[in-house]
């Protein structure tokens, strides 16, 4: 679902709900591909919230998410590249975005970015991953408990409430 976007043009206050209909921001990018992929959340509130926020939403306050800050780029990439397989959320110092990892390639798929629109990029395109300073990341794709909650049509709480 996330391909369906690409090209999509980025506004700070996008809402868009339908691919090639307005602006999407990046955090109402997150919300709504998650939302559409069934995910009962309320998308608004959702969107609205500071990037680890919105990744508590999917993930209960016992379990993981990984924060690092100030870490080089590569060694964080070949760090998530290698321990996170799968389809991750990760906040940034100002952004939201995905990251699928697949056969030990990483894509950064995120609305914003120098292209202003919704990209997926490689590791040496994947600038505003580059350059934060603040990353926390978490493997949506590999939570038990949000993969449950998913398949049973169980509302998530936002920022994780």
């Amino acid at each position: 679902m996330m391909r369906c976007w690409l090209g999509h043009p980025w506004d700070f206050n996008g809402i868009a709900t339908i691919p090639g209909e307005g602006e999407i921001a990046c955090g109402y990018f997150v919300s709504t591909i998650m939302r559409d992929a069934g995910f009962k959340i309320n998308r608004i509130r959702v969107a609205q919230q500071p990037s680890q926020n919105i990744i508590r939403t999917f993930v209960d306050k016992r379990e993981f998410f990984e924060i690092k800050t100030n870490t080089p780029y590569q060694e964080y990439v070949d760090d998530i590249t290698k321990n996170y397989q799968g389809i991750q959320i990760v906040g940034l110092d100002k952004h939201v975005a995905f990251i699928v990892i697949k056969d030990g390639e990483m894509r950064f798929i995120h609305s914003g970015g120098l292209q202003k629109c919704v990209v997926d990029e490689g590791r040496n395109e994947a600038h505003s991953l580059e350059n934060s300073n603040y990353r926390v990341i978490s493997n949506i794709s590999r939570n038990r408990n949000a993969i449950k909650k998913w398949i049973l049509g169980k509302p998530f709480s936002t920022g994780g409430q």
